[in-house]
């Protein structure tokens, strides 16, 4: 049997309430999709909620599903991970022009008993100038997204339809996780972290990239097509297909990881400019 290579794909939430030990998994909303390829074959081996992640803390006693996905992102058995949320924020609020500036500062604001900062501390940390709620302003990978009719929450916005909980919560899982970060750094790094957007994917895949979100017959039937359009490329178990099925969430895990395989790959949809190295870039598999 050949080497197994392995990717991960993450659907991310900045709602802290979906991190907690005590959420059921037919209302978890932060699921990690595994994707192995063995001698050429690509196939679904895992799929679970955060809170299904095996991990422990000091004491011994089960980890916080946070903690818990940090301890998954350090062990480098897998060659890149996906993970749906903004890696950064629009050069211009970019503190010191520099990411590795931005993940210290966000490491050092309080949590105040959530597992990461809240997003309306974020901005004021960041840009000042923008106000509580901040403004939305975005991140030339999102601009090119947004120009393609994806509507793209802005990293620099906490009021209706906010972008900032989730970056706020992604950088301090990135600062946390301590692996290489794309593009900061090469894609030649093993266990490399990189930014993903599952309705990017559709798109570029020229598939709907709304619709297949709910519990109507409308989005039911979407997230079955969807899935007929995977198998076609992608071994599934019965048993993963139906949770896919029955949460849009686990599905987009799943297209998270085809984010991390463009880029080990380098199969970008689209190549990043001179200013994802402040801003980062949203990774598409062509």
């Amino acid at each position: 049997m050949g080497q197994v290579q392995r990717w991960l794909g993450i659907d991310f939430s900045g709602d802290a309430r979906q991190w907690g030990a005590g959420v059921a998994r037919e209302r978890a909303r932060v699921w990690i999709a595994e994707i192995s390829e063995v001698e050429g074959a690509l196939r679904l081996t895992d799929l679970r909620t955060v809170q299904e992640l095996d991990g422990v803390d000091g004491t011994g006693q089960p980890a916080p599903p946070f903690e818990r996905l940090v301890q998954r992102l350090a062990r480098p058995d897998y060659r890149a991970a996906g993970i749906d949320a903004p890696f950064s924020v629009p050069a211009r609020v970019l503190p010191s022009g520099s990411h590795r500036s931005l993940l210290a500062l966000v490491d050092g604001l309080p949590c105040d008993g959530r597992p990461f900062p809240a997003g309306r501390s974020l901005l004021p940390a960041v840009a000042p100038e923008l106000g509580d709620q901040g403004r939305q302003l975005y991140r030339e990978t999102e601009i090119q997204w947004k120009a393609r009719g994806l509507n793209v929450r802005s990293t620099t916005w906490a009021g209706a339809r906010p972008g900032a909980p989730f970056t706020a919560a992604c950088l301090c899982l990135l600062q946390r996780a301590g692996r290489p970060i794309w593009p900061f750094q090469a894609a030649d790094h093993s266990a490399l972290l990189v930014e993903a957007f599952p309705a990017a994917q559709l798109v570029q895949w020229g598939r709907p990239a709304e619709g297949y979100n709910g519990d109507d017959e409308r989005a039911y039937q979407a997230r079955v097509d969807l899935l007929e359009m995977l198998h076609g490329g992608l071994q599934m178990r019965d048993f993963h297909m139906e949770v896919m099925v029955a949460s849009a969430d686990a599905l987009d895990a799943v297209l998270c990881a085809f984010g991390a395989m463009a880029v080990t790959e380098n199969k970008l949809a689209v190549e990043p400019t001179l200013v994802a190295d402040a801003e980062g870039w949203i990774a598409v598999r062509r």
